[in-house]
């Protein structure tokens, strides 16, 4: 059976990170709460996608858009805020401006948002980012598959 192009890339994307972050848990649309003993931890999160059939001929370019959320916990509130920054670089530098398969070009960082949990829900320093990305990826025209 043909894997739908979506599919394709974050399969890469998980690969990808599985691969560059050395010592760091990856997880694929985990929606359970995370266990703590798996920090450091990314999850990677399928996004929407559009299709764009004009931009050359006999192929469809997608753009699909993920999403990495990275979760750490450390010793001190500086250890953590240092941790979460650590591996935010990490994910971008495993990802941006690299080529994910043949199908799929160079992912992009959209944006990135940070937090480092309160003491209220948190006892030991803790925190979380969520970066989105867009990928974009061909297919042969109109083709929700990838080559």
């Amino acid at each position: 059976m043909p894997t739908p192009i979506r599919e394709a890339v974050l399969v890469a994307v998980a690969a990808r990170l599985t691969a560059q972050l050395s010592g760091v848990t990856v997880l694929r649309a985990h929606r359970a709460p995370l266990d703590p003993r798996k920090c450091p931890a990314v999850i990677v999160t399928g996004g929407g996608m559009d299709a764009d059939e004009d931009m050359s001929f006999g192929e469809t370019q997608w753009r699909i858009g993920f999403s990495v959320a990275g979760y750490i916990k450390a010793a001190t509130d500086l250890a953590a805020e240092q941790a979460l920054s650590d591996l935010h670089a990490r994910v971008i530098a495993a990802l941006q401006n690299h080529d994910l398969g043949p199908a799929t070009i160079q992912p992009n960082i959209t944006g990135a948002e940070f937090e480092l949990y309160s003491i209220e829900e948190s006892a030991a320093p803790a925190g979380e980012f969520n970066a989105s990305f867009e990928a974009l990826a061909m297919t042969p025209a109109a083709s929700p598959y990838a080559p």
